[in-house]
Formats: C-alpha cells, sequence, structure tokens
C-alpha cells in the first residue's frame, strides 16, 4: 500500500505547533487555495471529530467524511477516511520537539523547534486498477497538497509567534464571507483570538462548519440599522475589522453599477464608525480595508506611490477619498483608525490571480495593454499578516499600503504565471480590445499602480512571500518547483 511522509521542523515550540492543529480555523487554513473543497460539517471535540467535506471534481461533487481517532494530547491524532474519494486514507499528524542544539541569541531564551510529521497510509479507488491508472496522479497531488500545508503551517506559526506575549483580542470582521474575510477569520481563531462575524441587519448567517463555532471563537454580531445602532453583544470588542464592499470586477462600471461600488463602502463604513463611536466601551482600532487604485497614474520612472500623497481624480480616486472619509465619526471619537490600503491580492479562490491564471491554462495571460505598467500586489498569507500587525501596532494609524516590496510589470506577472503553470506562450490583449470588453473598469488593468510598503516596512512587518514567483507557487500549489 503507498505511503506518503513529510517531516518539517517549524521555528516554534511543541505546543505553539500543536495548538495551530487544534485551535478553530485549522481546517481552512490547511485547505489548498486551488481546490474546491467546502467544510460542510464538523461534530464532536478534537479527539473525537467527525468532518463532512464537500469536494468539488469538475462538474461533480464527492463527499468526504474523515473521523479523528487515536487522539494524544499534545502528540498526535489521526484522521481516517470514513467514506470519500480514495480506496484508503488513514493520515498520522504527530507533533515532537526538535533535537535542536542550544542557542541563546544575545542573551535572550533558548532557541525552540518542533517536527510536524505526516504520515499517510493510502490507497487509490477502484483496487489493483485504480492504483495502475490513477497510483502516479494521486502521489503527485498528495505531495502538492502538503508542500502547501507545511510551508503555510511554518508562516503562520511563526507570525503567531510575534505576537505570543500580546492578549488574545475579541475582533469583529465585516465582510467574513469575502475572499480576504473568510482567511482572516480563520487565521485569526488560529492564533487564539475570539472573532465575531458582523452582517448588515437582517442578514442570515450559517454556521462556519470546522471553524469552532461550537467552543465560543466564533459569534454573528448585526447592525441594527444602516445608521449604526448596534446591540449590546457588540459590547467587549476589542477591535473591528471592516472587508466588506462590492466586487470591483463583477460588471462593467454603468453609471448605477458606481453607485454601487462607492455606496457599499461609504455606507457601510459610516454605519460601523457611527457604531464603534457609540459604543460604551470602545474598541482600540478599527481596521477599514481599502485600496491602493486611487493614487495617480505613473510611469516607469515615477516613484511608487506613499500614503501622503494626494489621491486621484479619477473615479477610483473618488471611491478611496470618499470610503476613507466616512470613517471620521470613529477617528473624532479617538479610535485609532487604519486604512489598509491593499493592492492586488493574490489568491487561487478568487481575483486576478484566478482568473489569469485560468486564462494562462489556456494559452492566454499574455501582456495586456503593451504590459508595461508597473502592478503592486500582496500574498495572501502576508494580507491576512499585515491585518494581525496592525491591530497590535500602535504606531500605525491611517492609511497603510498593504503591498509587496516588489513592485513589477504587468508583463512581468503575466510571464510569472506562465511559467508556473507551465505554459510559455500567452495570447496579449491590447488596450483597446481591454476597454471594448471591460468598458472603464478596464482602466483597473491598464494603469499603473506602483505602490510602496515603506511605511508597513518601517513599523516591524516582515512579508513571508515578498517574492512574486514564490507567491503564486504558494497559492497554485507549486511550492518549491522552479525556484
Amino acid at each position: 500500500m503507498p505511503t506518503f511522509h513529510k517531516r518539517t521542523t517549524i521555528p516554534v515550540g511543541r505546543a505553539a505547533l500543536w495548538a495551530f492543529h487544534v485551535n478553530p480555523g485549522a481546517f481552512v487554513r490547511l485547505i489548498p487555495p486551488w481546490q474546491d473543497v467546502r467544510v460542510a460539517s464538523a461534530e464532536g471535540a478534537f479527539a473525537n471529530l467527525r468532518v463532512k467535506l464537500v469536494l468539488k471534481l469538475g462538474p461533480l461533487r464527492k463527499a468526504w467524511i474523515a473521523q479523528h481517532e487515536g487522539y494524544v494530547e499534545g502528540e498526535r491524532f489521526v484522521d481516517r477516511q470514513v467514506t470519500g474519494p480514495f480506496g484508503r486514507w488513514v493520515h498520522t499528524h504527530t507533533v515532537e520537539d526538535a533535537a535542536v542544539p542550544e542557542h541563546r541569541p544575545e542573551g535572550g531564551s533558548v532557541a525552540r523547534a518542533a517536527v510536524l510529521d505526516d504520515r499517510i497510509e493510502y490507497a487509490a479507488p477502484g483496487g489493483a486498477i485504480g492504483q495502475i491508472l490513477l497510483g502516479g496522479k494521486l502521489a503527485g497531488d498528495i505531495g502538492r497538497i502538503f508542500a502547501f500545508r507545511h510551508a503555510r503551517t511554518r508562516m503562520d506559526c511563526v507570525r503567531h509567534a510575534r505576537f505570543a506575549g500580546e492578549p488574545r483580542l475579541r475582533v469583529g470582521v465585516a465582510g467574513s464571507s469575502g475572499l480576504i474575510g473568510r482567511e482572516l477569520c480563520a487565521y485569526l481563531a488560529n492564533a487564539g483570538y475570539r472573532v465575531d462575524r458582523i452582517a448588515r441587519a437582517g442578514a442570515e448567517m450559517r454556521a462556519w462548519a470546522g471553524m469552532g463555532g461550537g467552543n465560543g471563537k466564533f459569534a454573528n454580531l448585526q447592525m441594527a440599522n444602516k445608521n449604526g445602532d448596534v446591540s449590546g453583544d457588540w459590547e467587549g470588542l476589542d477591535a473591528v475589522v471592516h472587508l466588506g464592499g462590492v466586487n470591483l470586477a463583477s460588471g462593467r462600471w454603468s453609471a448605477r453599477r458606481k453607485r454601487e461600488i462607492l455606496a457599499s463602502r461609504v455606507e457601510s463604513t459610516g454605519a460601523i464608525a457611527r457604531a464603534v463611536a457609540g459604543m460604551k466601551r470602545r474598541p482600540r482600532v478599527l481596521v477599514v480595508a481599502s485600496g491602493t487604485g486611487g493614487y495617480r497614474e505613473r510611469d516607469a520612472s515615477a516613484a511608487a506611490a506613499v500614503e501622503t500623497e494626494e489621491l486621484d481624480d479619477s473615479f477610483l480616486g473618488e471611491v478611496v477619498r470618499s470610503w476613507e472619509a466616512s470613517a471620521r465619526p470613529a477617528v473624532d471619537a479617538g479610535i485609532r483608525v487604519v486604512f489598509v490600503r491593499m493592492g492586488i491580492v493574490l489568491s487561487a479562490k478568487g481575483g486576478a490571480l484566478r482568473a489569469l491564471g485560468r486564462a494562462a491554462v489556456l494559452g492566454g495571460a499574455g501582456a495586456i495593454g503593451g504590459g508595461q505598467q508597473r502592478w503592486s500586489w500582496v500574498s495572501m498569507d502576508d494580507a491576512v499578516g499585515a491585518i494581525e500587525h496592525v491591530l497590535h501596532t500602535e504606531s500605525l494609524s491611517g492609511a497603510v499600503n498593504v503591498v509587496s516590496p516588489e513592485v513589477v510589470t504587468q508583463g512581468e506577472f503575466a510571464r510569472t504565471l506562465r511559467r508556473v503553470v507551465g505554459m510559455p506562450l500567452g495570447v496579449p490583449a491590447p488596450g483597446w480590445m481591454v476597454r471594448a470588453l471591460m468598458g472603464e473598469m478596464g482602466d483597473v488593468l491598464l494603469r499603473g499602480n506602483a505602490t510602496s510598503a515603506g511605511k508597513l516596512v518601517r513599523s516591524g512587518f516582515e512579508h513571508e512571500l515578498p517574492g512574486l514567483e514564490v507567491a503564486m507557487r504558494m497559492e497554485m500549489g507549486r511550492v518549491g518547483e522552479g525556484t
């Protein structure tokens, strides 16, 4: 029977590495972003947890039920397939102390490390014939998945260790079901924070299976009305993160669509700002997602945009200006308010990387409008890590660019993506074609938005994925390949 085995040394103590696996949110953090997998249900305590996953395989959906067993606190647990896509699947997770030499950097404490050991006994469906037909593909897929899982575990554990001495916060998150919001909620919960999801009045929010709702880490809060009135459940929030707003790329920018884009950001931010300003015990910080699209267009010789410069007179400039101004009630109430102006967030689950990645596989994703416009981007892992950093960094307020220090041209972005997916050729898209197909929305792709990460870096933030190719490989299941 085939066996997969992978061991990785993680530079944190064994207790922290164990906590990463048993805290709420671990399932979501460890689901590969290039796979369409949903946690449908999770029942029982962790030691005997039963999880139902739903996998989308082309037009088909397949249920995978896994049962935890063999639990040894702080050391080991096993998940065994009850039903699912494999003929057999027994996955043993083990956490051990690493055998590292004692080291006291600059008189500090002894360096600690732990080993993550994953061992899987598996079989293809269909017995011997299935193994002949599918064995090679399964072995490759399992290797990709666990290269990703170990890399993400290391990054998350290292980031969480930086704030291990800080109090665990109660964080309200608006926009929790979005591309960034879902990852942020899982990330924060896995670090031991309590996460309360915020929705508009009357909205229904389903329980998030596999996210620890049963142990008090997750709760739902609602705005009582659009004026920002809230229930007493909001009292006790230490921080609020607002990630809401209509997707910019969800359709051509008609006059009506532009009003929706602006209103969805201004009205929701204003309501939340008034809500936190009116609380008896106000949160220490309000974090509002914003964007880098509001900076003026710059040519190849211009310096990258910094937070203090004037915003453009374009539609996106007006959106960012009005969006951030709507948080004024919170600022006036003395709450620290941070606008995280994000570049292109790389995610295989959605956004630009998913769309262009699909095009690249089909032979597209060539240069857009000549490809000389500069793009600023940030990996999903660094985006959620930056928000945690902002929550704890009192020196940060106002606008903060959340981007990688590496700015690339659109042509470089496209070539890197094609290299990652293994498609060397790409069909270019001239500017006139982009405008004809997308209208004014095409300016998002055609305008340069080189943006400086200086303020974030000077505040002490460390990017885990500062290079474009490494970040793309992380999201698309190509960790360690070609680099």
